[in-house]
Protein backbone atom coordinates (compact mmCIF):
# COMPACT_ATOMS: atom_id res chain seq x y z
CA UNK A 1 0.00 0.00 0.00
CA UNK A 2 3.26 2.67 0.36
CA UNK A 3 4.83 1.58 -2.26
CA UNK A 4 4.51 2.72 -5.67
CA UNK A 5 4.38 -0.65 -6.85
CA UNK A 6 5.94 -4.28 -6.86
CA UNK A 7 9.15 -3.95 -5.97
CA UNK A 8 12.80 -4.42 -8.28
CA UNK A 9 13.94 -7.87 -8.41
CA UNK A 10 17.77 -8.48 -9.25
CA UNK A 11 18.57 -10.95 -11.61
CA UNK A 12 19.74 -13.51 -8.85
CA UNK A 13 16.73 -13.08 -6.76
CA UNK A 14 17.91 -11.95 -3.51
CA UNK A 15 17.74 -8.40 -3.80
CA UNK A 16 14.31 -6.61 -3.69
CA UNK A 17 13.73 -2.67 -4.27
CA UNK A 18 10.88 -0.78 -2.96
CA UNK A 19 9.80 2.80 -4.06
CA UNK A 20 7.66 4.67 -1.40
CA UNK A 21 5.21 6.83 -2.32
CA UNK A 22 5.77 10.01 -2.56
CA UNK A 23 4.36 12.57 0.30
CA UNK A 24 3.74 9.40 2.82
CA UNK A 25 2.62 10.99 6.28
CA UNK A 26 2.29 9.29 9.77
CA UNK A 27 -1.33 9.79 11.21
CA UNK A 28 0.72 12.34 13.66
CA UNK A 29 1.37 14.02 10.45
CA UNK A 30 4.91 13.28 10.28
CA UNK A 31 6.67 12.27 7.38
CA UNK A 32 7.20 8.58 6.59
CA UNK A 33 10.74 7.82 5.10
CA UNK A 34 12.59 4.55 4.41
CA UNK A 35 14.10 5.51 7.55
CA UNK A 36 10.66 4.44 9.08
CA UNK A 37 10.38 1.20 7.29
CA UNK A 38 13.80 0.40 7.89
CA UNK A 39 13.13 0.56 11.85
CA UNK A 40 10.18 -1.08 11.58
CA UNK A 41 11.39 -4.49 10.10
CA UNK A 42 14.31 -4.09 12.37
CA UNK A 43 11.93 -4.20 15.20
CA UNK A 44 9.39 -6.87 13.86
CA UNK A 45 12.66 -8.79 13.48
CA UNK A 46 13.54 -7.63 17.22
CA UNK A 47 12.92 -10.84 19.59
CA UNK A 48 11.57 -8.23 22.80
CA UNK A 49 8.80 -7.23 20.07
CA UNK A 50 8.15 -9.77 17.95
CA UNK A 51 5.58 -12.30 17.20
CA UNK A 52 5.48 -15.94 15.91
CA UNK A 53 4.70 -14.70 12.24
CA UNK A 54 8.73 -13.24 12.41
CA UNK A 55 10.37 -16.67 11.97
CA UNK A 56 8.64 -16.30 7.87
CA UNK A 57 11.14 -13.59 7.85
CA UNK A 58 14.53 -15.85 8.62
CA UNK A 59 15.68 -15.48 4.68
CA UNK A 60 16.30 -11.76 4.93
CA UNK A 61 19.90 -11.36 5.39
CA UNK A 62 20.96 -10.71 9.15
CA UNK A 63 17.25 -11.78 10.45
CA UNK A 64 18.83 -14.43 12.52
CA UNK A 65 21.42 -12.51 13.94
CA UNK A 66 18.61 -9.60 14.97
CA UNK A 67 16.10 -12.16 16.15
CA UNK A 68 19.04 -14.09 18.35
CA UNK A 69 20.26 -10.55 19.89
CA UNK A 70 23.84 -10.70 18.44
CA UNK A 71 23.69 -7.77 15.84
CA UNK A 72 21.92 -4.77 16.08
CA UNK A 73 19.04 -4.02 13.30
CA UNK A 74 19.04 -6.13 9.91
CA UNK A 75 22.05 -6.29 7.69
CA UNK A 76 19.99 -7.21 4.83
CA UNK A 77 17.22 -3.86 5.06
CA UNK A 78 18.74 -0.70 3.71
CA UNK A 79 17.28 3.07 3.67
CA UNK A 80 19.19 3.63 0.10
CA UNK A 81 16.95 7.34 0.44
CA UNK A 82 13.86 9.08 1.63
CA UNK A 83 11.89 7.09 -0.67
CA UNK A 84 13.99 4.21 -1.55
CA UNK A 85 14.22 0.41 0.47
CA UNK A 86 16.25 -2.69 -0.34
CA UNK A 87 15.71 -5.60 1.36
CA UNK A 88 18.95 -8.29 0.22
CA UNK A 89 17.58 -12.21 1.02
CA UNK A 90 20.13 -14.83 2.36
CA UNK A 91 18.24 -17.20 -0.24
CA UNK A 92 16.20 -16.79 -3.15
CA UNK A 93 12.59 -16.79 -2.19
CA UNK A 94 9.41 -17.58 -5.12
CA UNK A 95 8.44 -13.25 -5.45
CA UNK A 96 5.09 -14.09 -5.00
CA UNK A 97 5.78 -15.14 -1.54
CA UNK A 98 8.44 -12.40 -0.46
CA UNK A 99 5.91 -10.00 -1.98
CA UNK A 100 2.99 -11.20 0.36
CA UNK A 101 5.36 -11.48 3.31
CA UNK A 102 5.36 -7.55 2.66
CA UNK A 103 2.02 -6.82 2.36
CA UNK A 104 0.75 -8.19 5.70
CA UNK A 105 0.50 -6.30 9.32
CA UNK A 106 3.86 -7.97 10.47
CA UNK A 107 5.75 -5.21 8.48
CA UNK A 108 3.28 -2.50 9.07
CA UNK A 109 5.28 0.55 9.35
CA UNK A 110 5.02 1.75 12.65
CA UNK A 111 5.78 5.65 14.15
CA UNK A 112 8.58 4.90 16.19
CA UNK A 113 8.22 8.60 17.88
CA UNK A 114 5.11 6.66 19.02
CA UNK A 115 6.96 3.61 20.27
CA UNK A 116 9.67 5.50 22.32
CA UNK A 117 6.24 7.33 23.71
CA UNK A 118 4.01 4.71 24.89
CA UNK A 119 7.39 1.48 25.12
CA UNK A 120 5.32 -1.20 26.29
CA UNK A 121 1.84 0.16 26.09
CA UNK A 122 2.25 0.80 21.98
CA UNK A 123 0.10 -1.92 20.93
CA UNK A 124 -3.22 0.11 22.77
CA UNK A 125 -1.79 2.97 21.41
CA UNK A 126 -0.60 2.11 17.92
CA UNK A 127 0.54 4.81 15.34
CA UNK A 128 1.20 4.59 11.38
CA UNK A 129 0.18 5.41 8.26
CA UNK A 130 -2.90 3.78 7.75
CA UNK A 131 -6.80 4.52 6.75
CA UNK A 132 -7.94 4.70 10.36
CA UNK A 133 -6.04 6.55 13.23
CA UNK A 134 -7.12 4.44 17.53
CA UNK A 135 -9.70 6.82 19.05
CA UNK A 136 -10.74 4.77 21.92
CA UNK A 137 -10.03 0.93 22.98
CA UNK A 138 -12.04 -0.77 25.89
CA UNK A 139 -10.46 -4.21 26.80
CA UNK A 140 -12.82 -6.76 26.70
CA UNK A 141 -16.04 -4.39 25.16
CA UNK A 142 -15.24 -2.16 22.37
CA UNK A 143 -12.32 -0.46 19.64
CA UNK A 144 -13.55 2.56 17.87
CA UNK A 145 -11.56 3.97 14.83
CA UNK A 146 -11.33 7.42 13.27
CA UNK A 147 -10.25 8.66 9.73
CA UNK A 148 -6.49 9.49 9.38
CA UNK A 149 -6.25 12.90 7.49
CA UNK A 150 -3.40 12.35 6.64
CA UNK A 151 -3.72 9.17 4.73
CA UNK A 152 -2.73 8.98 1.06
CA UNK A 153 -5.22 8.15 -0.21
CA UNK A 154 -7.34 10.35 1.62
CA UNK A 155 -10.45 11.92 0.80
CA UNK A 156 -11.03 9.17 -1.84
CA UNK A 157 -10.68 6.40 1.13
CA UNK A 158 -11.77 5.25 3.95
CA UNK A 159 -15.32 6.15 2.84
CA UNK A 160 -16.64 5.87 6.55
CA UNK A 161 -15.70 8.58 9.29
CA UNK A 162 -15.49 6.05 11.85
CA UNK A 163 -16.12 2.36 12.60
CA UNK A 164 -16.91 0.81 15.98
CA UNK A 165 -16.43 -2.68 16.69
CA UNK A 166 -18.04 -4.70 19.79
CA UNK A 167 -15.84 -7.05 21.41
CA UNK A 168 -16.71 -9.93 23.25
CA UNK A 169 -19.95 -10.31 21.15
CA UNK A 170 -21.57 -14.08 21.02
CA UNK A 171 -22.10 -14.46 17.26
CA UNK A 172 -26.13 -15.51 17.91
CA UNK A 173 -26.27 -12.26 19.86
CA UNK A 174 -24.82 -10.51 17.43
CA UNK A 175 -26.81 -11.94 14.91
CA UNK A 176 -29.63 -10.66 17.02
CA UNK A 177 -28.23 -7.05 16.83
CA UNK A 178 -27.83 -6.91 12.82
CA UNK A 179 -31.60 -8.10 12.44
CA UNK A 180 -32.79 -5.68 14.47
CA UNK A 181 -30.51 -2.87 12.34
CA UNK A 182 -27.85 -2.11 15.56
CA UNK A 183 -24.79 -3.26 13.85
CA UNK A 184 -23.78 -3.33 10.22
CA UNK A 185 -21.73 -6.68 10.22
CA UNK A 186 -20.63 -9.89 12.12
CA UNK A 187 -17.27 -10.93 11.09
CA UNK A 188 -17.39 -14.52 12.72
CA UNK A 189 -18.98 -17.23 11.11
CA UNK A 190 -22.92 -17.53 12.13
CA UNK A 191 -23.76 -20.80 12.89
CA UNK A 192 -26.90 -22.56 11.74
CA UNK A 193 -29.22 -21.11 14.04
CA UNK A 194 -28.52 -17.58 13.68
CA UNK A 195 -28.64 -17.65 9.76
CA UNK A 196 -32.01 -19.23 9.51
CA UNK A 197 -33.93 -16.23 10.44
CA UNK A 198 -32.01 -14.35 7.55
CA UNK A 199 -32.14 -17.66 4.91
CA UNK A 200 -36.01 -17.73 5.76
CA UNK A 201 -36.89 -14.17 4.77
CA UNK A 202 -36.40 -13.31 1.06
CA UNK A 203 -35.83 -9.62 1.72
CA UNK A 204 -32.23 -10.35 3.04
CA UNK A 205 -31.02 -12.35 -0.34
CA UNK A 206 -29.46 -9.37 -1.62
CA UNK A 207 -27.37 -9.05 1.30
CA UNK A 208 -26.13 -12.85 2.05
CA UNK A 209 -22.51 -13.26 0.22
CA UNK A 210 -20.98 -16.54 -0.02
CA UNK A 211 -17.52 -18.14 -0.60
CA UNK A 212 -15.65 -20.79 0.14
CA UNK A 213 -12.86 -20.79 2.96
CA UNK A 214 -9.16 -20.75 1.67
CA UNK A 215 -8.40 -23.07 4.01
CA UNK A 216 -9.53 -26.33 5.64
CA UNK A 217 -10.51 -27.13 9.75
CA UNK A 218 -8.44 -30.15 10.38
CA UNK A 219 -6.96 -32.08 13.48
CA UNK A 220 -3.45 -32.20 14.15
CA UNK A 221 -1.89 -35.29 15.65
CA UNK A 222 1.23 -35.25 17.82
CA UNK A 223 3.81 -37.62 15.98
CA UNK A 224 6.27 -37.37 18.55
CA UNK A 225 4.88 -39.12 21.52
CA UNK A 226 2.03 -40.88 22.98
CA UNK A 227 -0.54 -42.88 21.00
CA UNK A 228 -0.71 -40.97 18.00
CA UNK A 229 3.40 -41.36 17.49
CA UNK A 230 2.57 -44.57 15.54
CA UNK A 231 1.33 -44.08 11.94
CA UNK A 232 -1.41 -46.78 12.18
CA UNK A 233 -2.88 -44.68 14.86
CA UNK A 234 -2.76 -41.48 12.87
CA UNK A 235 -3.96 -43.34 9.95
CA UNK A 236 -7.18 -45.22 12.46
CA UNK A 237 -8.18 -41.60 13.41
CA UNK A 238 -8.65 -40.25 9.94
CA UNK A 239 -10.54 -43.48 8.65
CA UNK A 240 -12.52 -42.80 12.28
CA UNK A 241 -13.97 -39.12 11.13
CA UNK A 242 -17.26 -39.36 9.00
CA UNK A 243 -16.70 -35.90 7.49
CA UNK A 244 -20.64 -36.14 5.97
CA UNK A 245 -21.72 -36.76 9.63
CA UNK A 246 -19.81 -33.62 10.82
CA UNK A 247 -20.63 -31.65 7.91
CA UNK A 248 -24.28 -32.26 8.78
CA UNK A 249 -23.66 -31.67 12.73
CA UNK A 250 -22.16 -28.27 11.99
CA UNK A 251 -25.48 -27.11 10.06
CA UNK A 252 -23.93 -28.29 6.20
CA UNK A 253 -22.24 -25.46 5.79
CA UNK A 254 -18.89 -26.83 4.49
CA UNK A 255 -18.08 -29.25 1.72
CA UNK A 256 -15.72 -31.95 2.56
CA UNK A 257 -11.88 -31.46 2.91
CA UNK A 258 -9.34 -34.16 1.77
CA UNK A 259 -6.79 -31.19 1.68
CA UNK A 260 -5.45 -28.75 3.73
CA UNK A 261 -5.94 -26.29 0.33
CA UNK A 262 -9.69 -26.01 -0.54
CA UNK A 263 -10.77 -25.60 -4.53
CA UNK A 264 -10.76 -21.59 -3.88
CA UNK A 265 -7.05 -21.87 -3.74
CA UNK A 266 -7.13 -22.31 -7.41
CA UNK A 267 -3.71 -24.01 -9.01
CA UNK A 268 -2.63 -25.25 -5.98
CA UNK A 269 -5.15 -27.57 -5.18
CA UNK A 270 -5.21 -30.94 -6.14
CA UNK A 271 -8.50 -32.60 -7.29
CA UNK A 272 -6.64 -35.75 -7.69
CA UNK A 273 -5.43 -35.67 -3.67
CA UNK A 274 -5.64 -39.43 -2.16
CA UNK A 275 -8.06 -39.15 0.95
CA UNK A 276 -9.04 -41.75 4.02
CA UNK A 277 -12.58 -42.31 3.51
CA UNK A 278 -14.82 -42.98 6.57
CA UNK A 279 -13.96 -46.91 7.27
CA UNK A 280 -14.68 -47.53 11.20
CA UNK A 281 -13.97 -51.19 10.79
CA UNK A 282 -10.73 -50.26 9.17
CA UNK A 283 -9.49 -47.96 11.83
CA UNK A 284 -10.01 -50.52 14.55
CA UNK A 285 -8.21 -53.33 12.75
CA UNK A 286 -5.10 -50.35 12.26
CA UNK A 287 -5.60 -49.78 16.37
CA UNK A 288 -5.37 -53.60 17.14
CA UNK A 289 -2.11 -54.06 14.82
CA UNK A 290 -0.41 -50.98 16.55
CA UNK A 291 -1.37 -52.41 19.84
CA UNK A 292 -4.01 -50.15 21.19
CA UNK A 293 -5.72 -51.99 23.94
CA UNK A 294 -9.92 -51.04 23.30
CA UNK A 295 -10.43 -48.13 26.27
CA UNK A 296 -6.84 -46.11 25.96
CA UNK A 297 -7.56 -42.77 26.76
CA UNK A 298 -6.69 -40.00 24.02
CA UNK A 299 -6.83 -36.27 25.19
CA UNK A 300 -7.81 -33.37 22.70
CA UNK A 301 -8.73 -29.83 23.39
CA UNK A 302 -10.78 -27.23 21.23
CA UNK A 303 -12.86 -23.89 22.05
CA UNK A 304 -16.74 -23.92 23.03
CA UNK A 305 -18.32 -21.50 20.41
CA UNK A 306 -19.26 -22.45 16.72
CA UNK A 307 -18.12 -24.93 14.73
CA UNK A 308 -15.15 -25.88 17.07
CA UNK A 309 -17.19 -27.21 19.30
CA UNK A 310 -19.55 -29.38 17.11
CA UNK A 311 -16.89 -30.50 15.07
CA UNK A 312 -14.96 -31.71 18.04
CA UNK A 313 -18.04 -33.28 19.67
CA UNK A 314 -18.62 -35.31 16.15
CA UNK A 315 -15.04 -36.41 16.72
CA UNK A 316 -15.23 -37.60 20.07
CA UNK A 317 -18.35 -39.73 18.84
CA UNK A 318 -16.43 -41.00 16.15
CA UNK A 319 -13.33 -41.77 18.15
CA UNK A 320 -15.13 -43.54 21.02
CA UNK A 321 -17.12 -45.63 17.94
CA UNK A 322 -13.71 -47.86 17.48
CA UNK A 323 -12.81 -47.95 20.70
CA UNK A 324 -10.77 -44.78 22.08
CA UNK A 325 -11.87 -43.30 25.20
CA UNK A 326 -11.78 -39.84 24.75
CA UNK A 327 -11.07 -36.51 26.88
CA UNK A 328 -12.37 -33.65 25.77
CA UNK A 329 -11.94 -30.31 26.90
CA UNK A 330 -13.99 -27.16 25.45
CA UNK A 331 -12.48 -23.82 26.53
CA UNK A 332 -12.46 -20.50 25.94
CA UNK A 333 -9.91 -19.19 23.11
CA UNK A 334 -6.69 -18.18 25.42
CA UNK A 335 -7.01 -21.95 27.24
CA UNK A 336 -7.25 -23.46 24.07
CA UNK A 337 -4.29 -21.27 22.58
CA UNK A 338 -1.91 -22.10 25.70
CA UNK A 339 -2.93 -25.90 24.86
CA UNK A 340 -1.91 -26.00 21.19
CA UNK A 341 1.35 -24.91 22.45
CA UNK A 342 1.53 -28.20 24.82
CA UNK A 343 2.16 -31.94 23.37
CA UNK A 344 -1.21 -33.13 23.13
CA UNK A 345 -2.45 -35.79 20.84
CA UNK A 346 -4.94 -34.35 18.97
CA UNK A 347 -5.11 -30.02 18.49
CA UNK A 348 -8.27 -28.67 16.30
CA UNK A 349 -7.33 -25.79 14.63
CA UNK A 350 -7.92 -24.18 11.46
CA UNK A 351 -5.88 -22.47 8.83
CA UNK A 352 -6.86 -20.55 5.71
CA UNK A 353 -4.35 -18.00 3.18
CA UNK A 354 -4.20 -15.38 5.18
CA UNK A 355 -1.35 -14.69 3.12
CA UNK A 356 -2.25 -15.73 -0.06
CA UNK A 357 0.50 -18.48 -0.52
CA UNK A 358 0.59 -22.27 0.54
CA UNK A 359 4.16 -21.29 1.88
CA UNK A 360 2.32 -19.68 4.98
CA UNK A 361 0.40 -22.75 5.84
CA UNK A 362 3.16 -25.81 5.34
CA UNK A 363 6.14 -23.74 6.90
CA UNK A 364 4.41 -22.33 10.05
CA UNK A 365 3.17 -25.96 10.34
CA UNK A 366 5.94 -28.14 9.06
CA UNK A 367 9.25 -26.57 9.53
CA UNK A 368 11.58 -27.22 12.23
CA UNK A 369 11.57 -23.45 12.41
CA UNK A 370 8.01 -23.73 13.76
CA UNK A 371 8.52 -25.33 16.97
CA UNK A 372 7.32 -24.25 20.21
CA UNK A 373 7.99 -22.16 22.82
CA UNK A 374 10.29 -20.03 20.49
CA UNK A 375 7.54 -20.15 17.25
CA UNK A 376 4.61 -21.94 15.98
CA UNK A 377 2.39 -23.74 14.68
CA UNK A 378 4.12 -27.25 14.23
CA UNK A 379 1.44 -29.11 16.32
CA UNK A 380 2.40 -32.40 14.94
CA UNK A 381 5.97 -31.70 16.52
CA UNK A 382 7.50 -33.56 13.23
CA UNK A 383 10.10 -32.17 11.14
CA UNK A 384 13.11 -33.92 9.01
CA UNK A 385 16.08 -33.14 6.70
CA UNK A 386 14.23 -34.77 3.94
CA UNK A 387 10.87 -32.64 4.31
CA UNK A 388 12.96 -29.50 5.10
CA UNK A 389 14.42 -29.20 2.15
CA UNK A 390 11.06 -29.94 0.23
CA UNK A 391 9.95 -26.68 2.05
CA UNK A 392 13.08 -24.62 0.85
CA UNK A 393 12.26 -25.99 -2.66
CA UNK A 394 9.06 -24.93 -2.73
CA UNK A 395 9.53 -21.95 -1.12
CA UNK A 396 11.95 -20.91 -3.86
CA UNK A 397 11.30 -22.02 -6.96
CA UNK A 398 9.76 -19.02 -8.94
CA UNK A 399 8.05 -20.83 -11.69
CA UNK A 400 4.30 -20.71 -10.53
CA UNK A 401 3.19 -23.87 -12.38
CA UNK A 402 6.05 -25.90 -10.74
CA UNK A 403 5.73 -24.48 -7.97
CA UNK A 404 1.83 -25.50 -7.32
CA UNK A 405 2.76 -28.81 -8.13
CA UNK A 406 5.76 -29.11 -4.93
CA UNK A 407 2.80 -28.02 -3.18
CA UNK A 408 0.29 -29.99 -4.02
CA UNK A 409 3.11 -32.84 -3.59
CA UNK A 410 3.88 -31.66 -0.02
CA UNK A 411 -0.39 -31.30 0.40
CA UNK A 412 0.26 -35.26 0.03
CA UNK A 413 2.93 -35.74 1.93
CA UNK A 414 1.57 -34.13 5.61
CA UNK A 415 -2.03 -35.27 5.15
CA UNK A 416 -1.67 -38.85 3.18
CA UNK A 417 1.27 -40.36 3.24
CA UNK A 418 2.35 -39.11 7.06
CA UNK A 419 -1.12 -38.53 8.45
CA UNK A 420 0.54 -35.50 10.19
CA UNK A 421 -3.17 -33.17 9.91
CA UNK A 422 -6.06 -34.50 8.96
CA UNK A 423 -8.34 -32.44 6.27
CA UNK A 424 -12.36 -32.35 7.72
CA UNK A 425 -13.88 -29.64 6.17
CA UNK A 426 -14.00 -25.97 4.12
CA UNK A 427 -16.17 -23.74 5.49
CA UNK A 428 -18.75 -22.33 3.28
CA UNK A 429 -18.78 -18.58 4.31
CA UNK A 430 -22.45 -17.66 4.35
CA UNK A 431 -21.99 -13.65 5.18
CA UNK A 432 -25.10 -11.60 6.36
CA UNK A 433 -24.30 -7.49 6.00
CA UNK A 434 -26.59 -4.74 7.14
CA UNK A 435 -29.01 -2.97 4.32
CA UNK A 436 -27.29 0.23 4.70
CA UNK A 437 -23.82 -1.42 4.52
CA UNK A 438 -22.15 -0.30 1.18
CA UNK A 439 -18.89 -1.67 -0.59
CA UNK A 440 -18.88 -5.10 1.00
CA UNK A 441 -16.95 -8.55 -0.37
CA UNK A 442 -16.65 -11.43 1.39
CA UNK A 443 -12.75 -11.36 1.38
CA UNK A 444 -10.68 -14.20 0.18
CA UNK A 445 -9.45 -15.32 3.39
CA UNK A 446 -12.50 -14.91 5.98
CA UNK A 447 -12.23 -13.67 9.43
CA UNK A 448 -12.40 -10.58 11.69
CA UNK A 449 -8.74 -9.20 10.84
CA UNK A 450 -9.47 -9.34 7.50
CA UNK A 451 -12.96 -7.24 6.94
CA UNK A 452 -12.04 -4.35 4.51
CA UNK A 453 -13.66 -1.67 6.56
CA UNK A 454 -11.86 1.34 4.55
CA UNK A 455 -13.64 -0.11 1.61
CA UNK A 456 -16.90 0.15 3.41
CA UNK A 457 -19.77 3.21 3.39
CA UNK A 458 -23.12 3.11 5.04
CA UNK A 459 -25.91 4.04 2.32
CA UNK A 460 -26.19 7.82 1.79
CA UNK A 461 -22.66 8.46 3.49
CA UNK A 462 -20.29 7.63 0.64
Amino acid sequence: DLAESLPAVSADGKIYTFKLRAGLKFSSGRALTATDVKYSLDRMLDDKTQGWGVTYYMAIKGAPEAFAGTADGVSGVRAKDERTIEIELSEALSPSWFNALMAVPWTYVVDKEAVDKYKDDFRIHPAGAGPYVLKEYVAGQKVVYERNPNYWRNPEEPYADRVEIELGVDTAVGALKLEKGEIDLVTDPLPPTALKPFLDNPGWKPFIAEAIDTGAYFLALDASQGPTKDIKVRQAIAYAIDKEKMIQVIGGSAIPAKSLLSPSTGMYFDPNMPEYKYDPEKAKALLKEAGVAEGTKIEFWSTNFYPWREMAQAVQEDLEAIGLKTDLHLVGRAAWYEANGQHNPIVFNQWPLELPDPAYVFDGGFSKAAFYPNSCCNWSWYATDELEGKLNAARSEPDAAKRAKLYQALDREVVYDRVLWVPLFHLRILQVRSPRLGGYFVPPVFGPSTAQFFRYWVAGEK
